[in-house]
């Protein structure tokens, strides 16, 4: 995977290196003749440790984005935000063509970061793809994983979309593969934990399920999803770069 002067043109359009959790949302870059739009942010470093193509549900970013993003971007990784695309199921093929489209630029690993229904795209066949993070995915209608990239998959223990039996299963047929499986269950947390309205940081609320089969009930917990966006950051930081330098080793 090359990474092209994207970065470059991302910046003079104006978006922020490292924007803060709270700060307006950067405008879109229209990354034309690939039918797709997103959002890039970069880290305030020469060349980032890799680039995190992050696919949502049909809700889109949401104010649960900031939170990740800000975690990524701190860590050294660009993210690249998928808004809107011309086909929904071939949106991660699309920023994959559009990142390498007339690239010259150094070997950046690719990473992909989905949310509820945007699981399933992130598990399609795609070459190029580092390491995968589901969040509350809709275990039970999850496809095979197509490769060895390392994968984590993160849920709610009373999520009602995604059962910790389906999950379970789901982790173990992950990890009969060639590669490396990380299953986080929050215990006491529901699906999209991450997702919290201004104003209504508390409240519950129904969102579409990621098998699109209905709606199920949201309860958001800010605290968590500061907590699950490390663990995000964290497990891309160790799958798909190396650590800095003057990073210390883990224990």
């Amino acid at each position: 995977m090359r990474l092209p002067h994207l970065l470059a043109v991302a910046l003079a359009l104006g978006v922020a290196p490292g924007a803060a959790t709270d700060a307006p949302r950067p405008p879109p870059v229209g990354l034309l003749g690939h039918g797709l739009a997103a959002t890039l942010l970069a880290p305030a470093t020469p060349e980032p440790r890799g680039i995190v193509i992050a696919l949502y549900d049909p809700l889109g970013p949401t104010p649960r984005a900031g939170i990740y993003e800000q975690q990524l971007v701190a860590a050294g990784f660009a993210v690249l935000v998928i808004l809107g695309s011309d086909g929904e199921e071939d949106a991660l093929e699309r920023a994959i063509q559009a990142l390498t489209s007339g690239a010259h630029g150094p070997t950046t690993p690719v990473g992909v970061l989905a949310f509820g229904a945007g699981a399933a795209p992130a598990l399609r066949p795609v070459p190029g793809i580092a390491a995968r993070a589901l969040l509350y995915p809709g275990c039970a209608e999850l496809p095979p994983a197509p490769d060895a990239a390392p994968l984590l998959l993160m849920h709610g223990s009373e999520d009602a979309a995604n059962p910790l039996a389906a999950c379970s299963a789901a982790a173990r047929a992950f990890a009969a593969g060639p590669r490396e499986v990380r299953h986080i269950v929050y215990r006491g947390a529901g699906y999209a934990w991450d997702r919290t309205n201004p104003g209504y940081e508390r409240t519950a609320f129904l969102l579409p399920r990621p098998d699109r089969q209905g709606y199920v009930t949201a309860r958001p917990w800010p605290e968590l999803g500061s907590l699950s966006a490390s663990e995000v950051a964290g497990f891309f930081s160790t799958a798909i770069s190396r650590p800095p330098a003057s990073a210390s080793p883990d224990r």
